[in-house]
Parts: structure tokens; sequence; C-alpha cells
């Protein structure tokens, strides 16, 4: 599972070579990544603590998104100035998918999937995801797949339906 998502990586870091610079800012890129994937993870074995589970998934997920939203403002704000909100109803289309759809539907169902699941099954989810974003890149953005990139989607996917098989208890 590992070995295809490092595939994956390794053919959007070719597709895309940086030099000089911009390597120190995908250092901080990928480091940043990181954080995000370890408070990610600590976010879903906190969900399936039973104090959690006694909590109604909506309302911790309205202060939960309303806390991340205000803290990303105050980051972009400090980093890069007032928001510049482009006319294009394109933009406009793309954060309501991903306001309404990206989170608002989405996380709901997956948190319950943690409740039911447990933090590490449910997780696993996260190697379909970008397999999933690559595909609809695919339809929509004219993503050309790779022997790389077909390689990794393989593997990752061949993993993550190894380690789902050998966590199912046998009853």
């Amino acid at each position: 599972m590992g070995s295809g998502c490092l595939l994956l990586i390794l053919h959007e870091v070719r597709a895309a070579p940086v030099e000089g610079a911009s390597q120190g800012k995908v250092l901080l890129g990928l480091s940043l990544a990181a954080c995000a994937i370890l408070a990610a993870s600590a976010a879903n074995v906190m969900q399936a603590a039973e104090a959690a589970r006694r909590q109604p998934i909506l309302a911790m997920l309205a202060w939960g998104l309303a806390w991340g939203a205000l803290a990303d403002c105050l980051v972009a704000l400090a980093l890069s100035g007032p928001p510049v909100f482009p006319a294009d109803m394109r933009y406009w289309g793309g954060v309501f998918y991903l306001g309404i759809l990206g989170s608002v539907v989405t996380f709901p169902l997956y948190f319950q999937l943690v409740r039911e699941l447990g933090p590490g099954r449910a997780a696993y989810n996260g190697v379909a995801v970008p397999i999933v974003a690559m595909l609809l890149s695919t339809l929509f953005e004219d993503y050309r797949w790779s022997l790389l990139a077909g390689g990794g989607a393989v593997l990752a996917l061949s993993g993550m339906m190894v380690a789902l098989r050998a966590r199912n208890p046998s009853r």
C-alpha cells in the first residue's frame, strides 16, 4: 500500500520537477502534509473514544469546521493579505462543491464510518481518495495516466485490499 502511494507521489514529482529554491517549498509542503495526516489520524482516534461517541456528530463537526475555517482565514490573511475573489463561475462552483459535498456531506459520513468500523479500518479510505481524485481529474481536467501512476494506483488498492482482509476477524 505504501509503495503504491510512493509511486503516485514519484509520478507527480516527475511530471512537475522542481529545482533550486523551489525544493525547499516542496519539502515544506511535504512536511505540512505529514502534519495534516498526523492531525487527521489523531482526530480519527479521538472520534472513536467513548466520550466522543456520546456527542452528536453534526454539532462536533460544525464547531470543528468553524474553528478550522477561522484558523485558515487568519493564517491566509497574515501570509497573503486580504482575499481576492474571482468572478469566474467555475471558481464558485468549485467552492460550492468543496464546501457542500466535500465537507458538509462527507465528514458526517466518514465520522460515522469511524464510529462503526474503528479508526484503523476507516482510515484506509485515505488510500482510495487520491486515486478517485486522479480519476476525476482524468474526466474533467484531461489528466494523462502514466505507467508509473497506474502501477502506483494498482499497488495502493491491492495493498489496501490485503490489509482490510487481514484485519477482518474470523467469526
